[in-house]
């Protein structure tokens, strides 16, 4: 029985088979390609879903930085994500990011006006609040209240009616 080793394959530097340069230009070749399939990037185009899952982990993780840059690429993907929005407002929110929150809950509520926003609306009620601003706070418990958001009327009895 004859075996296969690796002298067999590669040749015996130095003995005939395969000179000891070729080895080395071989294996410099091998390595070369390796190096180059590792460093390529991938084929598929990443998905807004794709940033979307990883915003929310980071979020789950407590890291809003790195979760609010991965909700932006969500949206750079998809400007009509409307649940990217939301929750990078979130995010925005709780790093006192008032304006931002604000912009991205009005963004939300801009791209579906023939919805009830009614959560939306409270939920950018309490960022006005947050931010020291009453009156537009209590406008968004107000409508977001008549609209049927019983979180928002109790938060426009606690907060507005005087």
């Amino acid at each position: 029985m004859v075996g296969i080793g690796v002298d067999s394959i590669w040749g015996r530097a130095g003995r005939g088979d395969l000179p000891f340069a070729k080895i080395n230009e071989m294996r410099t070749a091998l390595i070369v390609v390796l190096a180059l399939l590792l460093m390529a990037p991938t084929c598929q185009e990443k998905t807004p879903e794709y940033y979307f899952g990883y915003a929310k982990h980071y979020e789950a993780e407590g890291d809003h930085v790195q979760a609010f840059r991965y909700y932006s690429k969500a949206i750079q993907k998809n400007p009509s994500y409307i649940d990217a929005y939301l929750a990078r407002a979130s995010v925005c929110f709780l790093q006192d990011s008032f304006v931002l929150a604000i912009a991205d809950y009005s963004k939300a509520i801009a791209m579906r006006p023939e919805r009830n926003n009614s959560d939306i609306l409270y939920l950018r009620g309490n960022v006005y609040y947050g931010s020291l601003r009453d009156t537009l706070a209590c406008a968004d418990f107000r409508k977001s209240c008549d609209l049927g958001y019983n979180r928002a009327c109790d938060a426009w009895r606690k907060y507005c009616k005087k």
